[in-house]
């Protein structure tokens, strides 16, 4: 057996563990048929949505640092979101911007920077002097961090080769059934699902009308959902902002599982639970939790 089946072995054997773990959590409910723990959250959840931390747990961290991860996990957050994009030599870096200037106040496009230089940036004291010295991770370190502990939806931005070099990375952690992918492009989206067909998908949509004179986005309609079945996904997102429980149910009657994002308030986030989505993102996950299964 190869170094990778040895790790996907390993890994598949601590699925009931993992599985068994979600199950025991108040009010959440994991599917009996879920062959993994991504599969679980990218399932219906009727009346009792997921909650996904964003960028980690992003309100109390610098976003898409470990120190975010980590604290998504301490909150006790079941999964986490996170961006990658790819460095100019090559590497899968975990950042939701192309450029790093908002969050290391140094101006650097990563597609055209070397791995080195953006390792040396300072991606936390934006946030705060306690987190002063945090790096950007490259994938394999957030990948080895919440092995067993936290499914990872990865939401896949721009870069030469980045499906290739992402399915590379989760194979060789053998943390398949840890994955949901995440994207707005429709190709990615296909060509994920083409590399990795046991992994769940979620093409996030925007809605295709013209923006309201007001500058507004319009909101979404039932036919924005087409996409999504072109690109093979397996489930859909959608800005909470501009969501009708019509778009919901006409994303379900397709069989499409709803992810919605990013729900800060605990009042939305009741709302977007009556409007029938399955899995909340939020940059509070542990707020969130607690205002949808109130003890």
């Amino acid at each position: 057996m190869g170094s990778a089946a040895r790790s996907l072995a390993v890994v598949f054997g601590m699925l009931p563990v993992l599985l068994g773990c979600l199950a025991q959590r108040p009010g959440l409910e994991v599917p009996a048929a879920a062959p993994s723990p991504a599969w679980a959250l990218a399932s219906r959840h009727p009346g009792a949505p997921w909650v996904v931390a964003h960028r980690g747990a992003s309100a109390y961290a610098p976003e898409n640092t470990l120190a975010a991860y980590r604290e998504a996990m301490a909150r006790g957050a079941v999964a986490a979101e996170t961006d990658v994009h790819v460095a100019a030599t090559g590497e899968v870096v975990v950042s939701h911007d192309e450029n790093t200037l908002r969050t290391t106040g140094v101006n650097r496009v990563i597609a055209d920077t070397p791995w080195d230089e953006l390792r040396a940036l300072d991606a936390g004291r934006w946030f705060g002097e306690a987190f002063a010295g945090e790096r950007l991770p490259e994938l394999p370190e957030l990948l080895a961090l919440i092995k067993g502990r936290m499914i990872l939806c990865l939401e896949l931005k721009a870069g030469v080769g980045l499906v290739e070099r992402s399915v590379a990375a989760i194979d060789a952690a053998g943390q398949r059934p840890e994955i949901v992918i995440f994207s707005f492009d429709a190709a990615m989206v296909a060509e994920a699902r083409q590399r990795m067909p046991d992994v769940p998908a979620v093409h996030l949509l925007v809605p295709l009308a013209p923006d309201l004179p007001s500058g507004e986005r319009a909101p979404y309609a039932p036919g924005d959902i087409e996409p999504a079945r072109a690109s093979g996904a397996t489930a859909v997102g959608f800005s909470f902002k501009y969501l009708s429980p019509e778009v919901v149910e006409a994303a379900h009657a397709l069989g499409f599982p709803v992810f919605a994002w990013t729900v800060n308030d605990e009042a939305d986030a009741v709302r977007v639970r009556d409007l029938g989505v399955d899995v909340i993102i939020s940059n509070r996950p542990d707020a969130i939790e607690r205002a949808l299964r109130p003890e």
